[in-house]
């Protein structure tokens, strides 16, 4: 199948179809291409260039993920090996991390559907890791810890884009490092009541 209705059907709807067929998703660099020209004018700094192999593992980590949630027979190691594939690229800055979080910022969609099925799935198992590992499209998810921002936080367009997901889902749990707090008080400034919960634990780390 190509990747490229997949990816027509996250920007549209988020209701995704997807085969049982195990066979590669065609079109990987069509269908990053065009996450890409979707997102990248929504960014309100410049974002960071495109890493295609990057985007294109994520992709396929996430169609992965959708066809284990689907596809409830198909067997636990290779759902555990799917979601284990490595990254391209060893390398942590900020166009890896926009690259990957093209389909990765569907993650806590999955994620949530994912534990709704069975907590302790080999696909929740898989999914929290790579939460954990990719914390820019992570944010909401509950549980996570030791998270590591310094790969994109320096980056302006990825720094806003995590507050303002911060803000959106009033995840406090990310509000620990210096850089990212700040970014979330100034982007709060004179407004603390649209979101009331970040905002009182802004204050409670004033007072402290």
């Amino acid at each position: 199948m190509s990747a490229l209705p997949f990816v027509d059907a996250l920007l549209e709807s988020g209701r995704v179809r997807v085969p049982s067929s195990r066979a590669a998703p065609a079109d990987l660099e069509a269908a990053v291409a065009a996450l890409d020209h979707e997102v990248r004018p929504e960014l309100a700094f410049e974002a960071p260039a495109l890493d295609v192999p990057v985007a294109s593992w994520a992709l396929t980590i996430l169609y992965r993920g959708c066809q284990s949630l689907v596809y409830r027979d198909i067997d636990a190691d290779a759902v555990r090996d799917a979601l284990s594939q490595p990254c391209p690229t060893t390398e942590t800055s900020p166009s890896v991390c926009y690259s990957a979080d093209l389909a990765f910022r569907y993650l806590p969609d999955l994620l949530a559907l994912a534990r709704g099925v069975a907590a302790d799935d080999p696909l929740v198992t898989g999914l929290s890791e790579l939460a954990r590992r990719w914390p820019l499209s992570s944010v909401g998810v509950k549980g996570l810890d030791a998270l590591d921002v310094s790969s994109f936080v320096g980056d302006p367009a990825l720094l806003q884009l995590y507050v303002d997901r911060i803000i959106e889902r009033a995840d406090r749990s990310r509000l620990t490092d210096p850089r990212v707090t700040e970014a979330v008080r100034a982007a709060l400034g004179g407004y603390p009541e649209l979101a009331a919960d970040l905002a009182t634990a802004l204050t409670l780390q004033e007072a402290t």
